[in-house]
């Protein structure tokens, strides 16, 4: 059984990252996030809830042109799997 779902967006640039938590936020997929550092990147790890939100926003008709294949797999699969 799975528990969870993560989506982690992971970069290089602090910046980037940073951005991206901002413009989530405002979009309100995202409450205000942690970001994460390693040594070598700058992370956005968002919950399950969150990354369904997103999901449901990425992976309809009208936004097919932001589909990622082998992502939009991953989710299904946990949808599958949840039930």
């Amino acid at each position: 059984t799975i528990h969870y779902l993560r989506v982690v967006f992971t970069s290089g640039s602090k910046q980037f990252v940073v951005g991206l938590a901002r413009s989530l936020e405002q979009l309100g997929f995202v409450q205000r996030r942690k970001i994460y550092h390693s040594s070598r990147a700058w992370q956005l790890h968002l919950s399950t809830q969150e990354s369904m939100a997103l999901y449901k926003k990425m992976y309809t008709k009208e936004n097919s042109q932001l589909c990622l294949q082998r992502k939009k797999v991953v989710f299904e699969n946990y949808l599958a799997l949840k039930d």
